[in-house]
């Protein structure tokens, strides 16, 4: 399209045991496990989980919101019950958030790598940037 750009994010997180590249329409369940690390989606969501924690990110309407950062040990959710963006960076001087709903998410691939790491990929596509 003339005039227009897509926009693709990746975000590296690391949660123990747990590599996940970002790169995000969920439509199947589905889980991948390591040895002490499993990562679930679902429609609208992904958990990554270990012995440690919780984190979970939700994708209903568009758009990455965290909306879980559970500590195993001490029962603390930081998040509190509050869904936050994910990132944001500022494109062509305008400011975009992982939270903006006019994303598309693509369906998730996950798998375990050579070592036992969990990988999973999601793409965040978002059109109409000038």
């Amino acid at each position: 399209m003339k005039g227009c750009r897509v926009a693709m994010i990746h975000t590296i997180l690391i949660a123990g045991c747990i590599f996940m590249e970002l790169s995000a329409t969920l439509s199947d369940a589905a889980e991948v496990r390591s040895k002490d690390a499993v990562a679930r989606w679902r429609e609208g969501q992904l958990e990554l989980a270990t012995k440690a924690v919780v984190h979970r990110f939700d994708f209903e309407g568009g758009g990455l919101r965290r909306t879980r950062w559970l500590n195993r040990k001490t029962g603390v959710d930081l998040l509190d019950g509050r869904a936050i963006e994910d990132f944001a960076l500022v494109l062509d001087g305008l400011r975009v958030s992982s939270a903006d709903s006019t994303w598309n998410v693509a369906k998730p691939e996950g798998r375990r790598l050579k070592n036992g790491e969990l990988q999973v990929t999601l793409t965040l596509k978002r059109q109409g940037l000038a």
